[in-house]
């Protein structure tokens, strides 16, 4: 296809020019340092936000709703993610990577990939809605699922320009974008909960968030302005560098929502409402050493793979470290306090999430230790050893849940899940140790702290107990 526009408005030109000339009229080493502190803090700052937002918009929805309304939102959200990440050709992190991520041509391109990309997730949410409705034994998906798919749609006319920030660290809009989407949609939960209680409420806050967060992409990130302009040179890249990306997020789906596609099957909606309260948890420090590995992390990898190879490893231990310091603490709260802390927040419908947390948040803490090593592979663009790696991990999770299912049966299946990052773990080592950022010492140096803790965590727990009763 030849390019619907191939001029580059000036403006843009312009725009881009001054990002360059301000980076070099400072000391470029420097300045880079500042924007990975800076873009750092922003994205726990935003983080924490996040969280404390979710954890009170869940406290009080789980009040006015029922178990089963978060049991069949937790199918729908499954399938929902499952489409973005069975779709995803490597969109975002091609920006971020690429050398001409900068160009305003490439952004319209990664843009008219993205509309086209929403509006085939839409097509494909309608069409599985039957059969999924079948299988979980559940008719309301055959409506809650196409309506909340609309989400994908208006997610693809997202300002590719959004993205700029992620590739310059420039994480202070984006935190703030991220914040405000979340208390729109939150609120219209809330409110829409308080006025007419039903699962629509789950439904129409996602669809609110995904179109505040649409309209407000083009107003942070106002240039380039996105138009239809499609260039073949560079959606073939686009597609080159996302093509083990494509099947690497499919792999990626399925070790994140395993355990809900699995145990959706076999407890009934209103457990599983109760089992994803727990995950709300639990998976709080995992996403947040994603959210900074991807947001932040990532781009560093890819400067210094780009710029500076032989200072990557040196990085590598720096960053990781100061992530664990960060998001292990939490877990290990998790561990020792989740009965008591369920018991706190939620009424009885809840309290087997206790149980479940602790076995979720022992999950949580390797990988929480073993994620940042994965993006060191997309950052030398070796898409395929990344493939490989979620295959590996893949195997390891079925063969876990399978295990445990067998042995345990449902409880099991949640155990197989929390323990299966640790199965996979000598095959990571062995795919990133061709670039000299494998780190036994901190990675079983993390885990051994994290046994201590949790066990002097429980010994004090032990002490308090009588003492407080």
């Amino acid at each position: 296809m030849a390019p619907l526009k191939a001029d580059a408005d000036t403006e843009d030109a312009g725009a881009q020019g001054d990002v360059h000339l301000s980076d070099t009229s400072r000391g470029p080493e420097r300045s880079f340092k500042r924007r990975i502190v800076s873009g750092a803090a922003w994205t726990f700052f935003g983080f924490g936000i996040q969280q404390v937002l979710r954890l009170g918009a869940n406290i009080i929805l789980a009040r006015l709703l029922f178990p089963e309304a978060f049991g069949v939102m937790a199918i729908v959200n499954v399938f929902l993610q499952g489409l973005q990440m069975f779709s995803d050709v490597g969109v975002v992190p091609s920006i971020i990577q690429n050398p001409r991520g900068e160009q305003p041509e490439f952004l319209r391109t990664a843009w008219v990939i993205g509309v086209l990309r929403g509006a085939l997730l839409s097509c494909v949410a309608l069409v599985i809605a039957w059969p999924v409705s079948q299988f979980y034994n559940e008719p309301r998906l055959l409506v809650y699922l196409p309506v909340a798919a609309l989400s994908a749609v208006i997610s693809g006319f997202l300002s590719s320009s959004l993205f700029l920030l992620n590739r310059r660290l420039e994480m202070g809009k984006l935190v703030t974008l991220n914040v405000g989407c979340q208390v729109i949609g939150s609120g219209t939960m809330i409110v829409w909960s308080l006025l007419a209680p039903s699962i629509w409420a789950l439904v129409g806050g996602g669809l609110v968030t995904a179109m505040s967060r649409m309209l407000l992409s083009h107003v942070v990130a106002p240039r380039p302005r996105m138009r239809f302009e499609f260039h073949r040179d560079m959606a073939g890249e686009v597609f080159h560098f996302g093509k083990w990306i494509f099947l690497s997020s499919i792999l990626g789906f399925l070790v994140a929502r395993m355990d809900r596609l699995v145990l959706g099957k076999y407890l009934t909606l209103a457990d599983l409402g109760v089992y994803s309260i727990a995950a709300t948890f639990s998976v709080a420090a995992v996403e947040a050493v994603q959210a900074v590995t991807m947001r932040v992390v990532f781009p560093v990898y890819s400067h210094y793979a780009r710029e500076a190879p032989q200072r990557l490893r040196r990085q590598t231990v720096i960053v990781r470290t100061g992530l664990m310091a960060v998001t292990l603490p939490p877990c290990w709260f998790l561990i020792v306090f989740g009965p008591e802390l369920v018991d706190l927040l939620y009424d009885e419908r809840y309290l087997n999430a206790g149980w479940m947390l602790q076995i979720l948040a022992s999950g949580a803490v390797v990988s929480a230790v073993f994620i940042p090593i994965d993006f060191v592979l997309l950052a030398m663009g070796d898409s395929y050893r990344f493939l490989l790696m979620l295959i590996s991990r893949s195997f390891w999770l079925l063969v876990a849940m399978v295990t445990g299912g067998i042995l345990g049966g449902p409880t099991g299946l949640i155990i197989g899940f929390a323990v299966s990052p640790v199965l996979y773990y000598p095959f990571l080592a062995g795919l990133v140790r061709r670039y000299n950022v494998w780190l036994p010492l901190l990675d079983f140096g993390a885990l051994f702290v994290s046994a201590v803790a949790v066990g002097v965590g429980f010994w004090l727990k032990g002490l308090l107990v009588p003492i407080l009763n």
